[in-house]
């Protein structure tokens, strides 16, 4: 990793507004969790009444579906409410848990971390930020929305870079930091 990724040194500006939501994925393994679920708990409830005996393993298998089912449900609510809206005179961040408004001037860095095939991006001003996931345009043969990436999530960090003057990319520890020369040169990063 010599070299910081694209999408923070080639920063854009932009005129008008556009906004950016996680990436709609497949709800199928959501339904699989919730399928295995209901047939243990109807097998579970069967086998009870026929023996009076309740089965720890089946049990066991009841509660994973149970719990798979309600995380993967969960994730999709929080996707499906979350939303980056950006335009020339700011960003805004709005999920169930966290809503941020921030000034362009007000964005002192953007960090990314590689986690596999995807990016790990940190927006952060003074006293907030938040996180998001960005797939990369290297291999086009990959579906990377099936990471749970954010749609062109690159763009969005040009943009992000590029609105706040974040043009100065240095590697600290094992991550990319982008920053403004003045912020990095005051010590505010």
């Amino acid at each position: 990793m010599q070299t910081p990724p694209s999408f923070l040194t080639a920063p854009k500006r932009i005129d008008g507004e556009e906004i950016f939501r996680p990436a709609k994925v497949s709800r199928q393994g959501e339904l699989i969790a919730w399928g295995s679920a209901f047939a243990i708990g109807i097998g579970l409830g069967i086998y009870y009444i026929k023996t009076q005996e309740i089965q720890i393993i089946t049990s066991g298998m009841l509660f994973f579906f149970l719990s798979a089912g309600a995380l993967i449900s969960f994730g999709a609510w929080v996707d499906k409410r979350t939303i980056i809206r950006v335009n020339s005179q700011r960003l805004i961040y709005r999920s169930p848990f966290k809503e941020l408004n921030l000034n362009w001037d007000q964005i002192l860095q953007v960090r990314a971390t590689q986690a596999r095939r995807l990016w790990r991006i940190i927006v952060a001003s003074r006293d907030a930020h938040f996180r998001l996931r960005v797939g990369t345009s290297a291999s086009e043969e990959e579906n990377l929305t099936d990471f749970l990436a954010l749609p062109d999530g690159e763009r969005l960090v040009q943009i992000i870079s590029g609105m706040a003057g974040l043009t100065h990319v240095l590697m600290e520890d094992d991550e990319w930091v982008s920053s403004s020369e003045t912020s990095y040169e005051s010590g505010d990063n």
